[in-house]
């Protein structure tokens, strides 16, 4: 026990320290870079190497922990709260109570910071050689608590990364940070996003510019209020704001949060926006600059008219529901009957009104906003994208687009509007901006970063409301065509709201660039073996302008646009080009932001004639444009459309052709068939039988396993399509994976209805059989008895006949004629015979005299 009394000393506020330095059983004072633990009882705080009780993983200042003294847990207080106390082993020796709870990611993060500033901290005092305490440079001796006057906080303000410094710290010490905690593959992504939404805990250097790959320090830079209850307190000192009571109340009627509109309910964004207030306010930070669009038209509602900076308005947005969207790995485009086109009936047509490579409707995000022109879009809600009607393969192409509205930077602790833009495959999902996954690749507003794989890299100058972002590819010829197979379409027409579609199955992410994407985004790859990269198209590049200004090669290398066969199975399923393939132009906006695209001809800055010796600053010597207007591109695909409706016609006939002559030669031999079984008796055979009917059920059997392993194909394809996040992801596949086992369960239980039936079906005909065959008998019977009246003539030749039928009976089962008892046998079936045919006639004749 202590030999003081820890009341009669001078705390601070927090309870934290004491200015005579006496603390623990022992009465020292205590560092700030060695672990101390605070008493919940007492509140006094006890070295680490004091405490008898055994503490497993720990770290300087963790706050997830339950500890009580010696001195408290003899108190009913502390039996109470320890219930599974137990009495001393030996007189004088009373075992401290501590437990540590399961940690929140704040409390991990705040831990984490606050160990990598004193280490930074110590770094810098070893380099000083001064004695004693200081306050003009660091010293060791100012991290004992009677020194806590000399430390200057906010000079000593250490930013640290998430990616070169939270992550690898966390990594290392998961035990005693992540108490109780699953690891995950998706934890860094959670961390990530608690730094960047945690602005009542973590500071960025530019709150402007706030996001999760931001530097980030503790808001409440002073370590020495690190204690249990210490991130909780954060959230209720800074949930209000400290401005008077009249202008909180008139601030909530300009937002429109009065209570006659809102009730008693508060929406998360709001108190999210009291928080950042509060958080700002406490440091008198100033607040980012506001934008010129008011507050009335920060979110844009359907069939709206939007105002942009500048003050023009734009051409009314609407979200239409008259048309599907691709979505579910199904695309669809409208169609038309053909005459021309006897087997395919249906061809893809365009939009008379909307001709020329646009925007595409049906191939966006149903959350997205799209103006009458297909050139314009927007959305009210996260990060979406839309592409392009048309796609290219080969070739130089180049398209710009008008900023606008974009790059706006915070205000009043909500997002301004973003805008990302780039190219992007087919299999690239709708849900998430450009250059989140393997299929994209894009470049950033606010920061002029390009991304990929959900990896930002430095690249370029930053762009905003009024730029024009000019975007060049050039795609050489892919060796990889050599392996493909032939084009093949298989669609479906249907009528949506009296208007004829195709509907054809869509390219779906695959394993290989899944795991390459969670390869690249995972900062630490701690026994992570790196996948197989997919194949690139050697010498292909895409080139970034703004403002007709060449910001050099952003991408270089990509991925082709050619599908990766997994395994054996989906070899059908993926390796097929249905005329779709390639990079589109794509556009993702987020919250108001605008953009407006042109594909050409006429360019506001069209780029230098050979833009990729612009880019290497080589001397641009090409008499004409080496690029074309995506523009130029929408005759050819109408070409391509022509050609390929002509080869799947031709294959069509084919077809049809091939099925017409099995008929007719299935016919052909059916009749000859039933020609040969009517020209002899055919005797039934039931092992024959039986060996059909095996044949009939291993083919079923066989069938079933298809049709199994087909659905389970289906199941694996839809489990790997992007979900948004990583863990949204996890999430989903739990989902799934309960769904396939009641699907297989399901199955199970119709193909056992199945084989019942089909079981029934052969007892039915096998009984069929047995009667006609009983009834074929009993025919021959009653003419064998008539033809035995004609006379002896007739009879011996029903004899030899006879005779002649046992000799191939021998024959069949190998028996010898010339065995005796083979020769007794066949001379006593004969004579039976002979009897019964003359009982025969004995009957016949007295039913002649009866009936006479």
């Amino acid at each position: 026990m202590a030999n003081y009394d820890s009341e009669q000393l001078s705390w601070n506020t927090a309870h934290t320290i004491n200015r005579q330095g006496q603390y623990c059983y022992c009465g020292h004072d205590r560092r700030l870079d060695e672990l101390s633990l605070q008493c919940k009882g007492c509140h006094n705080w006890f070295h680490a190497s004091c405490i008898e009780v055994p503490l497993g993983h720990v770290v300087p200042f963790i706050t997830n922990y339950k500890f009580l003294c010696k001195a408290c847990v003899l108190k009913p207080t502390g039996r109470n709260h320890h219930h599974q106390y137990q009495e001393p082993k030996e007189p004088g020796s009373v075992p401290e109570f501590f437990e540590r709870v399961t940690a929140g990611w704040k409390e991990i993060c705040a831990t984490t910071i606050a160990n990598l500033i004193v280490q930074e901290y110590l770094k810098e005092a070893r380099q000083y050689k001064g004695s004693g305490p200081s306050k003009d440079q660091p010293s060791e001796e100012n991290l004992w608590s009677v020194n806590a006057d000399y430390m200057d906080w906010k000079e000593y303000r250490y930013y640290f990364n998430k990616k070169d410094h939270i992550l690898p710290y966390v990594d290392r010490h998961w035990k005693a940070l992540c108490t109780d905690r699953s690891r995950t593959t998706t934890w860094w992504a959670t961390l990530g996003s608690c730094l960047y939404i945690s602005k009542d805990v973590f500071e960025a250097t530019d709150e402007q510019a706030r996001s999760a790959s931001s530097d980030f320090c503790l808001t409440k830079a002073n370590l020495w209020n690190m204690k249990p209850g210490h991130i909780a307190s954060h959230q209720s000192s800074s949930s209000r704001s400290q401005l008077p009571k009249a202008q909180r109340e008139g601030k909530r009627k300009a937002n429109g949060a009065t209570a006659d509109d809102t009730g008693s309910k508060r929406t998360a964004a709001g108190k999210s926006e009291k928080k950042t207030k509060g958080a700002g306010s406490g440091h008198n930070r100033a607040p980012a600059t506001p934008p010129i669009t008011s507050q009335a038209t920060y979110i844009p509602l359907p069939n709206t008219v939007v105002s942009t900076n500048s003050g023009n308005n734009i051409t009314p947005f609407s979200t239409s529901n008259e048309h599907p969207y691709n979505r579910n790995r199904f695309k669809y485009v409208t169609c038309e009957p053909d005459p021309l086109l006897q087997y395919m009936l249906y061809r893809q047509t365009a939009n008379p009104v909307l001709d020329g490579v646009r925007l595409c409707r049906e191939d966006m995000s149903p959350y997205m906003l799209i103006d009458e022109e297909c050139m314009t879009i927007t959305t009210e809600k996260g990060f979406r994208m839309v592409r392009a009607n048309c796609g290219v393969r080969e070739g130089q192409w180049y398209y710009e687009v008008t900023i606008d509205r974009g790059g706006e930077p915070r205000y009043e602790g909500r997002d301004g509007a973003h805008v990302r833009l780039g190219w992007a495959r087919r299999e690239a999902t709708l849900q998430a901006p450009v250059g989140f996954d393997a299929y994209s690749y894009g470049i950033r507003d606010t920061t002029g970063e390009k991304v990929h794989m959900s990896r930002v890299t430095p690249f370029g100058e930053p762009f905003k409301t009024g730029d024009v972002i000019g975007l060049y590819i050039s795609l050489p010829p892919d060796g990889n065509e050599k392996s493909f197979f032939k084009h093949r379409r298989l669609r479906r027409s249907f009528y949506f709201k009296g208007q004829l579609y195709f509907e054809s199955v869509d390219y779906s992410p695959t394993k290989r660039y899944i795991e390459m994407t969670e390869y690249e985004a995972t900062p630490i790859k701690t026994n992570i073996d790196k996948p197989t990269p997919p194949p690139t198209i050697p010498g292909s590049k895409i080139i970034v302008y703004k403002n007709g200004v060449c910001q050099g090669v952003m991408c270089q290398d990509l991925f082709s646009v050619l599908p990766i066969e997994q395994n054996a199975k989906e070899l059908d399923q993926l390796r097929f080009d249905d005329g779709t393939l390639g990079y589109y132009p794509v556009i993702s906006v987020y919250r108001n932001g605008t953009a407006t695209a042109n594909f050409g001809p006429d360019f506001k800055y069209p780029p230098s004639k050979d833009p990729e010796a612009e880019a290497e600053n080589k001397k641009v010597t090409a008499e004409q444009n080496i690029w074309r207007p995506m523009s130029e591109r929408w005759e050819e695909k109408l070409i391509e459309e022509c050609l390929i409706d002509l080869v799947d016609e031709v294959e069509l006939w084919v077809s049809e052709q091939a099925v017409l002559e099995r008929t007719m030669e299935a016919a052909a031999s059916s009749q000859a068939g039933r020609h040969a079984g009517q020209s002899r008796l055919q005797e039934y055979d039931p092992d024959e039988d039986d060996y059909r009917r095996s044949q009939d059920r291993s083919s079923e059997s066989r069938m079933d396993q298809f049709r199994l392993s087909e659905d389970r194909y289906l199941d694996d394809a839809d489990r790997d399509i992007d979900m948004g996040t990583p863990a949204e992801r996890e999430i989903t596949e739990d989902r799934m994976d309960d769904d396939d086992e009641d699907q297989q369960q399901q199955q199970r239980r119709d193909r056992k209805e199945r084989e019942s039936e089909r079981d029934s079906e052969r007892d039915r005909d096998r009984r069929d059989r047995d009667d006609r065959r009983q009834s074929s008998q009993h025919h021959r019977d009653r003419h064998q008895g008539d033809d035995d009246d004609s006379g002896d003539d007739h009879s011996q030749d029903v004899e030899m006949h006879s005779r002649y039928d046992d000799d191939e009976y021998d024959d069949a089962r190998g028996t010898d004629r010339d065995d005796p008892r083979h020769s007794s046998s066949h001379h006593s079936h004969g004579r039976s015979s002979s009897s019964h045919r003359r009982d025969d006639e004995a009957s016949d004749n007295d039913d002649s005299r009866h009936y006479g």
